[in-house]
């Protein structure tokens, strides 16, 4: 399950001109955040990532356990 939240790029899925649905899972038992930051494919890394890279900095800044 976590890497197929780490490779399975949202954008493929569930894209609106206005809002986007990104799962982003915080593992308890292992105290890590997992989201999208593996693109699967060398096709996947032009597939939104000028949109994923401010993204990931901001997953990272807010969501980050201290």
């Amino acid at each position: 399950m976590a890497v197929e939240i780490q490779t399975t790029n949202p954008f493929g899925h569930r894209v609106d001109l206005l809002w986007y649905e990104i799962p982003v899972v915080y593992e308890l038992g292992q105290q890590r955040l997992l989201y999208y930051d593996k693109a699967s494919s060398f096709w996947e890394n032009f597939r939104g990532e000028i949109v994923w890279k401010p993204l990931r900095t901001v997953i990272q800044q807010v969501l980050e356990p201290q």
